[in-house]
């Protein structure tokens, strides 16, 4: 952890450094309802096969320098192996966007559809190579989460073979609120998670 008065210049470290744990992806925010700071951060999950996949946990704090172990709130179900043909393929959760927005929470969910393993590392058994995009998740806590209904569509699809994001998506923490016009920066890979 870090803060700055301005978010440029003397930054300042947490004496305690590293206030969290978890996976090497994850995003923060201050929650205006809870009045705390919620973490989702990546972590380890096994489902009832027994398989290793990545799914999301949360961590709170109300100084932003000692936070909570991290409880697992979203991994994948049966709806999202949908797509599968064996047991190396599998959905995984890589991350999520998720902020407070009015009276509830959203979230930009990160879909990763592992579709081959990768040779040199058999013991990741399907952890690594395939796409990534994005589902709307939303909640009225911030630790139950609803998805879409039905095939759970992508809110935002990987864009068309050969452009620059048609392999990997990823969202910006937060949209940007300009009026009645709402903004979701991303960025994006034309290569596949490998």
């Amino acid at each position: 952890a870090a803060w700055s008065p301005d978010g440029i210049s003397n930054i300042v470290s947490a004496p305690n450094n590293p206030v969290a744990s978890g996976g090497d992806s994850g995003q923060f925010c201050w929650d205006p309802h809870t009045q705390q700071y919620l973490g989702y951060v990546k972590e380890t999950w096994y489902d009832t096969n027994g398989l290793r996949r990545r799914a999301v946990a949360l961590t709170t704090s109300a100084n932003f320098t000692n936070w909570t172990d991290p409880t697992l709130i979203l991994h994948p179900d049966a709806v999202d192996d949908r797509w599968s043909l064996n047991v190396t393929q599998r959905t995984h959760f890589y991350g999520v966007s998720a902020f407070p927005y009015e009276t509830m929470y959203l979230g930009f969910l990160w879909i990763h559809r592992a579709t081959n393993l990768v040779a040199d590392t058999p013991d990741l058994m399907g952890f690594q190579i395939g796409p990534i995009f994005v589902e709307l998740v939303s909640s009225r806590d911030g630790i139950h989460w609803a998805r879409e209904e039905g095939n759970r569509p992508p809110i935002l699809p990987l864009g068309g073979a050969g452009t620059w994001d048609a392999g990997m998506i990823f969202t910006a923490r937060t949209p940007l609120v300009e009026g009645n016009t709402i903004k979701l920066w991303y960025g994006g890979w034309k290569n596949v998670h490998d």
